[in-house]
Formats: structure tokens, sequence, C-alpha cells
């Protein structure tokens, strides 16, 4: 290995030049060298450098020395490093003074090691490329270094396809990364004019014991912008105060060690995990399909104009413990579609003049307030409906188990875990009109909000769409419905008179078309089978694959004669009509005992339509009655 130093030219008359200029050290250097400059050395192009060998370039300064006679050497010039090299940069300074100009490019498998660089680029007008710029599989490493800020609006470090690793260093300027494995320790980012980090694309990292400043508040960007990616932020301080989204995750898994940052938004399937106390001093928002778990986290409740925590569209918050401070009003609010499972809310005295919580002599903080307002908003959730269903509760029951075993199943999975498969295929047996359509419909919407199917779609078929009048045609028309339900929920109502035909009967032909589709569609179609439960019986035993592939079975019982009452009573208000509840459950009751046919839900309907046509024929004789009220004479003429 040969050494070279660059330096002034310090020859003469009497002796040859022992200096070399940088751009002849970098030629004539093989892999391996090393080529040292001179202390105020300052070498300057309008071309960039290009080194495609494996060398360091080393310049003679120390910063912690106290020798004031030497300077930082200059490269007034990019530096650019191709073909697979691997260049070290120590102790220098890369200054540039132009538009669209890299001061570090690394592309082609390359790679730069820098340790004590300063960076930047002091043109003041024109388009700023970023000042470090890295690309198809290179690498760059950083360390003790400062990127100095730009008088231009746009300022990046840019990465895509590559790896960065910033260690111990201050960079005025966004970091921007695509597909990137990268590694942020012990540094200060401090950018303004954008995103002070964005990391996106199946990006890949870790970031500690960072101060991360920035992003811009005016034009609503986040100071960290996380997408697609898996990041890990330990010991980590972000900043931008007055703002919902100083943390931003989108489709993104990121967990958060003793973190402290302004605010947050978990949006669009992100997941984020704490795994120590972290501190939010605003706000957190929670959205879209998301997750947010972990033991416990504070927040400060510093006013951004914002709920201290909002989570809604079918999101998840799980702690043991979350601490606030100022409140908002409500301090909570939860869309009815997501869960919110917190063991335990206090609220702790909060300091004004250093935004922080109280602590007293003990070193505990002060506590306020030991539960909180939490403000509930939005339609009411599936499982709630089906909870407010009058009667059913053995079919309540039985969805309830068969959703937490769907749910385990499922998890075990993502945890790689071995278990049995799982079939929701699902037969739903009793009378008409005991809420088997209903609960179907439910149980969809159940399904999807837990992710246990793709979709909410919800298609109700009967033999009618199944059923072709020629021979071909049943196959296919059945095959429509079933593709128009994947992802989602077929419900068949019903179904066993698709095999009430004989043998040779098209229905037989929808019937296999059905079992071939669930058995190609294992994971994408949930399929339910209703009907009268003696019939459904005899249909199970017309193909012994039906049995095999629906191990489901969901029995309806009929609804007793107070829950008739209840149910009739319920439609009645809904519609605006007042009434006798003690003269309607009587009504009830006496047409129950001579004309109930088992119709359920249907055959209070019909006494309903009988209570309205008896006012609709008073209203006839006396227009200025009420048409809102069903008196104690129309439900006594209504009874058989």
């Amino acid at each position: 290995m040969a050494g070279f130093i660059v330096g002034p030219n310090n020859s003469s008359f009497f002796k040859k030049r022992k200096h070399w200029t940088l751009l002849e050290a970098i030629e004539e250097a093989k892999d391996g060298d090393t080529i040292m400059i001179s202390s105020g050395y300052c070498y300057e192009s309008d071309k960039n450098i290009v080194i495609t060998k494996n060398i360091k370039i080393v310049g003679d300064f120390d910063f912690e020395s106290k020798d004031k006679s030497k300077f930082i050497p200059e490269i007034r010039t990019g530096v650019f490093v191709r073909k697979g090299a691997e260049v070290t940069l120590k102790n220098v300074a890369i200054r540039l003074n132009r538009e669209k100009s890299n001061a570090l490019n690394v592309k082609d498998l390359a790679a730069i090691v820098g340790e004590g660089l300063i960076i930047e680029n002091a043109v003041k007008m024109g388009e700023n490329y970023p000042i470090i710029y890295a690309d198809d599989n290179a690498s760059i490493k950083l360390s003790k270094s400062v990127v100095r800020p730009s008088s231009l609006e746009v300022h990046k470090v840019y990465a895509k396809d590559a790896k960065l690793e910033i260690n111990a260093s201050v960079i005025y300027a966004s970091i921007t990364m695509y597909n990137t494995k990268f590694k942020i320790d012990n540094t200060t980012v401090d950018y303004n004019a954008s995103n002070t980090l964005s990391i996106k694309e199946k990006s890949k990292g870790s970031m500690y014991n960072n101060l991360i400043k920035g992003g811009d508040v005016k034009d609503n960007i986040p100071c960290v912008f996380i997408k697609d990616s898996e990041v890990s932020i330990n010991s980590s301080t972000i900043s931008q105060p007055n703002y919902s989204s100083a943390l931003c995750v989108i489709n993104s898994t990121v967990n958060l060690t003793n973190i402290a940052t302004s605010s947050a938004k978990i949006y669009d399937r992100a997941v984020v995990r704490v795994d120590e106390h972290s501190i939010f001093e605003e706000s957190i928002f929670v959205e879209e399909n998301s997750r947010f778990t972990g033991d416990v986290i504070s927040i400060f409740g510093r006013m951004n104009g914002k709920i201290n925590l909002y989570i809604a569209q079918n999101s998840e918050v799980k702690f043991n413990l979350i601490n606030m401070g100022r409140l908002s009003v409500p301090p909570i609010k939860v869309e009815r579609d997501s869960s919110f499972d917190v063991a335990k809310l206090r609220q702790i005295q909060y300091k004004e003049e250093s935004g922080s919580f109280e602590i007293d002599e003990r070193k505990q903080p002060v506590v306020v307030a030991e539960s909180l307002e939490i403000e509930y908003f939005g339609e009411k959730t599936a499982f709630e409906k089906l909870d407010e269903m009058i009667g059913l509760t053995k079919v309540k029951s039985e969805v309830r188990e068969f959703i937490a075993l769907a749910q385990m199943n499922k998890l075990r999975r993502e945890k790689g875990l071995e278990d049995a498969p799982l079939t929701l295929h699902s037969l739903f047996l009793g009378n008409p009109g005991t809420g088997k359509t209903t609960v179907a419909r439910l149980i969809g919407k159940i399904l999807y909000q837990k992710g246990l199917i793709k979709s909410d779609k919800f298609v109700e078929t009967s033999r009618s769409d199944l059923v072709g009048k020629y021979i071909g045609h049943t196959a296919k028309q059945t095959r429509e419905v079933l593709e128009s339900a994947l992802g989602g929920v077929l419900f068949v109502d019903e179904a066993y008179t698709l095999a009430t035909g004989g043998e040779n009967d098209f229905g037989r032909e929808a019937i296999n078309e059905i079992l071939k589709f669930m058995e190609d569609n294992r994971e994408d179609i949930v399929i339910i089978f209703a009907g009268y439960t003696k019939s459904m019986m005899d249909f199970l035993e017309t193909n012994e694959g039906l049995r095999s592939r629906i191990p489901n079975h969901f029995n309806f019982e009929d609804y007793t004669v107070d829950q008739l009452y209840k149910i009739g009573l319920l439609e009645l208000q809904n519609q605006g009509y007042k009434l006798n509840h003690e003269k309607y459950a009587e009504f009830v009751k006496h047409n129950y005992n001579i004309s109930n046919d088992n119709s359920n839900g249907r055959w209070i309907r019909n006494q309903n339509e009988k209570l309205r046509k008896k006012l609709a024929l008073r209203l006839l004789d006396d227009i200025n009655a009420d048409i809102t009220t069903i008196t104690d004479e129309d439900m006594e003429s209504a009874k058989l």
C-alpha cells in the first residue's frame, strides 16, 4: 500500500515537488492506498471527481485539536464513487457553490465511508439537487459529520435501493429514503421546508438517541413520515409543536421505545408498538384499520386544537396504562367500529410553564383523576347490533365462540404456529322470521372488521338466482353468483330447495358447482346456507361433500310471545307511532294464542299491519285524528 501527500506546489529551482495534486494522487493510487491532504489545501474544479478504486482520502486536521494554525482541507467539487469501489473520506470539507450538483454521489454497488466531514452547497439561486445521493445498491456511512443548511428550499440527503448509516452527526437537510436499509444514531436532523425524515417503499431500519426537528406546519407536512416500511425508534425526540402529525405512520410497522414526540398520526393499516414508556406531548390519531398497542404511554395534552386521543375506522388501541395531562373536550374519542382496550386511564397534574407532568416529593406523578371521559361516535358495531337483537341468546353465544376461534387461528398463523384449518361455512337452521338473514349480515361485518375476510360484501341469493332453465345454464349462473361474493359472504336462503327436485333436477348441478367453488376458494368466501331445520338436515344428506364442508351449525329458536311483543313494539316506535304498551301486550298475546304459525318476525309484522289498517280506517272518518296514535279501540278491534 502506497501513501500520497496532497498539498500546495512546494517545488523550486533547486528541488522537485514532493506534494501531489488531489486529482493526480487519485489517478495514481491503487486499491488500498491512502491519500493524505495537507491542512488548508483546497482542490477546486467544475468537474466532479469520479473514483472507482478502494482508497482512503484523509485530511491533516483534527476537530478536537487546539492548534489554530491548521485548517480543514477542502474539496470544492462533487465526489462520485462507482463500480463497487469503497472510498473513505476523513476530516475534509466538501463545499459546492453551484446548482444541480451532488457533494457525494454513490451508485453501482459502491460505498462511501465518511468521518469528520463538513458538507455544504453555498449556491444562492437555481435548482438544488440532493447534497448526498445514493442509488443502485450503494452504501453511505457518515459519522461525526455535518451537512450544513442551504439557502435554497429543497435540500436533501437521498437514498434509493441503498444502505445509509449516520452516527454522531448533524444534518440540516431532509433525509429521504426509498427501499433503503438504514441506521441513524446519536444524530440531530433539523429541516423545516418538508419532511425532516421521509421513509418509504419498503425501507427498513432503526434510529437511536436522535433529535429530529422540523416539518412544515403551514403546509401540513409531518416531521417524520413513514410509509410502507419497517422502523424501530429508540430513545429519540421528534419535535414539531402545534401540529397533529409530527410522527406520521402509514401502512408500516413501527416499534417505539422510550421516545418523545410532539404528536402522532397512525393510519392505513399501520401497526405501532410501544415497547417502553413513551411521551406524546400533544395528540394521537389512530385511523383506517390501524393498531396502536403497548404497556404505558403518556399524553401531556399540550394543545394543538385536536382531541388528545382519537381512534376511528376499525382501528385498535390497547395499553395497560395511559396517563393524560391537560385534557381536550372530550379527551378520548372512539368510533364504534374501533377497539379501545386500556386497563387503566388516569389524569396527571399538568405543569403549564414546563409543559410536563407534576411530580411530588416522592418523585411520583400527582394523580388528579382515576378515570376519563370517553366519547363514542358513529354507527354501532356489528357486535353491538347483534347484542341488541331481541332473543337469540344461544345464537349470540355461538357467534362469539365462532368469531373468537377464527381470530385465534388468524393470530396463530401470523405467529407461524400450526393449527387445524378453520372453515367458516355455516348452516343457519330455524323457522322463518327468526333473524337468520340479519345475523348473517352482522357476521359478515364482524368477520370483515376483525380482518378475517377481505371484503364486507354480502350477497343474498336463492334457488331462482342459481338454477337455470336449460342444460348447461345452471353451472354458469351459479358460478357468476359465487364470484360476485368473492372475498365476502354468500347467503343462500332456503338452500334445501336446491335438492328437492329429484335426480335430474338442475339444482343438483348448482350444489356440485358450489362444492367445487368452496374447495377452490377456501380462504376467499364464506357461504351460509339457511332454511328450516328438518329440511336442511335432509339437504345435507343429498351430497356427501356438504356435511364435511359446512361444520358450523347455528340453531335459531322461535321467539317467545314476550320477545315478539318487544320486537313489535320496537318496530312501531321506530315508525313514530304512540300506543298503550299494556294494551299492546294484551293484543299480541291474544292473537298469538289464536293464530301463531311459527313465522316469528313475519307474524308480528302482520299483527302491526292490522293495527295500521285500523288506524287508517279511523282516519277516513276523522281527518283531525292524530296520525301517529294507535288507540286502545284500534287494538281491540284488531283482535281475532
